[in-house]
């Protein structure tokens, strides 16, 4: 199964039964991208999410040319179900120097990747 079928799954779970569902959220949110900027991970937001659509914030560090970090930017992903293409993403927040093709990017490799 899908990265993104699986968050799907035990988001839902999680609104009927949080207790049982919790510790396979907290692994499941493990596979999307943290570290290199995404130095705080990615939190699933239970109560924005339904059976149409996830939503993933997460915070992005971002580094000048130097490599030093410079900077945070708050962004939620929004993972709507598509007919077409099995989801489709958006990404709000700044686009800082072109920076969401990048987060674009990332999670569509981490939310296709196969999870048991």
């Amino acid at each position: 199964m899908k990265l993104y079928k699986a968050l799907a799954r035990v988001t839902n779970g999680m609104k009927i039964k949080k207790s049982f569902f919790e510790d396979e959220l907290y692994n499941l949110e493990g596979l999307l991208p943290r570290g290199s900027g995404f130095d705080n991970g990615c939190k699933v937001d239970i109560d924005a999410s339904d059976d149409q659509e996830l939503v993933v914030k997460f915070s992005y560090h971002h580094m000048n040319n130097n490599g030093f970090y410079t900077h945070w930017t708050e962004h939620k992903l929004t993972i709507f179900a598509s007919l077409a293409n099995d989801y489709d993403m958006y990404i709000s927040g700044r686009n800082v120097d072109g920076i969401k093709d990048y987060f674009y990017d990332q999670f569509r490799y981490c939310l296709d990747a196969e999870v048991a």
